[in-house]
Formats: structure tokens, C-alpha cells, sequence
């Protein structure tokens, strides 16, 4: 009897080292995927913190080059144009402007020299004068369709007639400049089914001068007085 009861006394301690053994193999697994389990958070919101400060950084830099752009901008804009009749802001207008903007650019609301109505479209042109420089700007609907001046700018150097003779129709506006230099913008338009658009140059001999007219970019016409 006895030796029955130490057997199952034996068996007994078996089954509780058995039982204790598993526990703590199931409590080091729990210990174990509890550890993963908390390396893996900290590994998120480590790489959430990450990508929130990059983003951020992202979005200063981005900030950042748009004010720059910006600012370079509004200085190339203020350097470029200073408000009043001068030759750099006649070439600065340009088709599809409305009449506020070229008085704020001329710094002049100028004078309405000429009207008319055609088939329902109105064309205005309005003039606008600074000492012996004059400017007349044409408006269809409210919008620049062509431009003219004279006594503004001069061209980049005096020709002969032998560099005129030398322009043939057909040329490049840049063919003809490196012929003669650049020249003189007196007029554009694009009221025709071609843009226009005429250049003068100064000659030599006082009072001489050489005009050019150009459409859809090619020389059209030439003409010239006393150039020698």
C-alpha cells in the first residue's frame, strides 16, 4: 500500500513539474510576443514620428522656395518696369491688356482720339503723350489689338545703305538683326489675319532712316530715306 502510494505520489510531482514547466514556457512565450509586440509599436511610432517630421520639413522647404520665388518675382517685376511713357514699357504692352493697365503702366489715362462701332465690335484708340514722345494704343472691346509710338528708343547702331541692300524679304526678324543691330519697335498689330509689326533703324546721315515692316515674323517691306 505504501509502495502504491508513493508511486502515485511520484506521478503527482511528474505531472506538477510537467504543468509548472509548460506555464512557464507559455508565460515566457506571452513575455516573449508582449516584447514584439512592444519593439513593433515603438518601431511605429517611431517611423509615424519620422514621417511627421519629414513631412513638416517638406512642407517649411516647400513655404520656404515659394516665398522666395515670389519675392524674386516682385523684384524682377519693380527692377523691369517703372511706371511712366518710356520705350521699355511700350514694349511691354502687349495684346489682350485692358485699358486700367496700360494707364497704370504709362502711369497716364490718356485721351480718347478716335472711336467707332463695326458690326457690333467698338475700337478705340486712345493717345498718350510725354514731351515729343507719343504713343496710341487700339482697343477692340476693351482690349489692346495693336500699338504705335514715335520719339522713343533708339536703335542699336547707325546704318548704311549698303547693310539696308543687304535685307531681302523673307529674313528673320534675328536675320536682320545681325545685320543692322537691333532696332526700334514703332508698331505692332494683330488686327490683320498676320500679326504686323514695323522696326526703324537710324542711319548714318542726319535725319536718315530705314523702316522694315514684318509679318507672321518675316520681312514683308522695306523702305528707306537718305540713308548713304
Amino acid at each position: 500500500m505504501k509502495r502504491f502510494m508513493a508511486i502515485i505520489l511520484a506521478l503527482c510531482m511528474v505531472f506538477v513539474l510537467c504543468a509548472c514547466g509548460a506555464g512557464e514556457e507559455s508565460a515566457a512565450s506571452a513575455d516573449g510576443d508582449t516584447a514584439v509586440q512592444s519593439v513593433d509599436q515603438t518601431t511605429e511610432e517611431g517611423t509615424q514620428t519620422q514621417d511627421a517630421q519629414t513631412t513638416e520639413e517638406a512642407q517649411a522647404s516647400a513655404e520656404e522656395t515659394a516665398a522666395q520665388e515670389s519675392a524674386a518675382v516682385d523684384n524682377g517685376s519693380a527692377s523691369q518696369f517703372t511706371p511712366g511713357i518710356s520705350y521699355e514699357n511700350f514694349c511691354a504692352i502687349t495684346v489682350g491688356m485692358t485699358l486700367s493697365e496700360i494707364n497704370s503702366l504709362l502711369n497716364s489715362e490718356g485721351t480718347l482720339s478716335q472711336s467707332t462701332t463695326n458690326g457690333g465690335s467698338t475700337q478705340d484708340i486712345y493717345t498718350y503723350i510725354q514731351d515729343q514722345a507719343l504713343i496710341d494704343v487700339t482697343y477692340s472691346d476693351g482690349l489692346v489689338v495693336a500699338k504705335a509710338q514715335s520719339g522713343l528708343g533708339q536703335s542699336e547702331q547707325q546704318i548704311s545703305l549698303a547693310q539696308f541692300n543687304q535685307i531681302t524679304s523673307g529674313m528673320t526678324y534675328s536675320e536682320v538683326a545681325a545685320i543692322l543691330g537691333e532696332g526700334v519697335v514703332t508698331g505692332y498689330t494683330v488686327q490683320t489675319d498676320a500679326p504686323m509689326m514695323t522696326c526703324t533703324w537710324s542711319g548714318v546721315a542726319e535725319n536718315s532712316v530705314a523702316i522694315v515692316m514684318f509679318q507672321n515674323g518675316t520681312v514683308t517691306s522695306t523702305s528707306q530715306n537718305g540713308l548713304q
